[in-house]
């Protein structure tokens, strides 16, 4: 038995590929051919993703001694930059494997090039889609589809769980896009995690609780600073707040948008309606499967490549990373609740944030980036 398979690739070449002849098995209709080698290989350093790699085999019976045309076999086929690297990152959570969905993203949108950095180039346009699908094409995969799960390690963190529950954060999605380059053997990448300070200071401290009292009144409610499942330390955490937010230098205080949300919170109408404590947040800056996600954060992660910044959370790129901080980051502050009593008597909470800092495009450089 032996075959043969043709590939014509983008640019118009073709390559044939012949497999040696061998003797087979044969059980009931079923005939095996070992692995063997063919005569040839693809280009060195070419990706190629070719839906239906087809082999005609022939078969040539000891009874009469010639070759006759028996059938085809089709597979789709991945052809890899360079061998895959299977990393173990700390930031990853779990190591490289080489799932298929990633495979696939990385041959399929890079498929005819070479070039290191056209091929990230080429891979991130899937990522700009918004619309990262698995394999089967069950998806999107959502940056924060559920608010509720978001944070909360494997499920969102790790690119084999990503694939299961279609949801990730920040901290999957940047291994996410990197696993893709690694199977291609990219592995210069480097994830960047952007932050500001974690925890306030005591300084930034003082002047939050100068705010409250200059905004509130002297001796109004005593604010008390959530624990999410995000925060790095207990105490006071510092946060940066992702587009789109209506800021303002003279309003220190606005509703939050994400812990109303996962805990249920009403908002206390009283403040919101009367403009005490407004709502800033607009619709956020679109990220994976979703128009509107989270939008404060106490850190980020993204890539970097070529000192280029890939930002797979919500499919865009920058050329450096004051460009992302200009175009990404509203302001910096910290996240409180206020916990208030209603006409009836009733408990009520409302979680706010501080606005310390405007970020202004023309003078980046208020975050860290570990």
């Amino acid at each position: 038995m032996k075959g043969t398979a043709t590939v014509v690739f983008n640019n118009g070449s073709s390559s044939t590929f012949q497999f040696p002849a061998q003797k087979c098995k044969k059980n009931g209709n079923k005939y095996t051919y070992d692995y063997k080698d063919a005569d040839a290989a693809f280009a060195l350093n070419n990706v190629a993703h070719i839906p239906e790699f087809t082999i005609k085999w022939d078969i040539k019976y000891e009874e009469t001694g010639t070759w006759s045309y028996l059938a085809d076999s089709k597979v789709p086929m991945y052809v890899t930059h360079k061998e895959p690297v299977l990393l173990t990152r700390p930031e990853h959570r779990e190591p490289t494997k080489v799932y298929l969905t990633l495979l696939d993203i990385g041959c399929r949108n890079a498929n005819g090039s070479s070039s290191e950095q056209l091929i990230v180039d080429q891979i991130f346009v899937k990522f700009e889609s918004r619309d990262i699908r698995r394999v089967d094409g069950v998806g999107p995969i959502k940056y924060w589809g559920d608010p509720a799960v978001g944070g909360t390690a494997p499920a969102c963190w790790q690119p084999s769980q990503m694939l299961k529950t279609l949801d990730g954060v920040c901290g999957g999605w940047a291994p996410f896009f990197e696993n893709v380059l690694c199977i291609q053997g990219i592995t210069s990448s480097k994830i960047v995690i952007p932050n500001w300070d974690f925890k306030l200071t005591n300084t930034q401290l003082n002047a939050l609780m100068a705010d409250f009292e200059a905004y509130f009144g002297q001796g109004s409610w005593n604010p008390a600073f959530p624990v999410t499942t995000d925060d790095v330390s207990a105490g006071p955490v510092a946060y940066f707040y992702i587009e789109n937010w209506a800021l303002s230098a003279n309003v220190k205080f606005v509703v939050n948008d994400i812990l109303n949300v996962v805990n249920g919170n009403p908002l206390w109408e009283p403040l919101t309606d009367m403009g005490i404590i407004p709502i800033a947040e607009g619709n956020g800056v679109s990220g994976q499967g979703n128009s509107d996600p989270r939008s404060e954060f106490s850190d980020h992660g993204f890539v970097e490549y070529n000192s280029r910044v890939y930002d797979p959370s919500y499919g865009e790129s920058f050329e450096s990373r004051d460009e992302w901080e200009a175009s990404a980051v509203a302001g910096m502050g910290a996240i409180l609740s206020l916990t208030l009593q209603d006409d009836s008597g009733n408990n009520r909470m409302l979680f706010i944030n501080w606005v310390s800092v405007i970020e202004d495009s023309n003078i980046p450089g208020e975050l860290k980036f570990d």
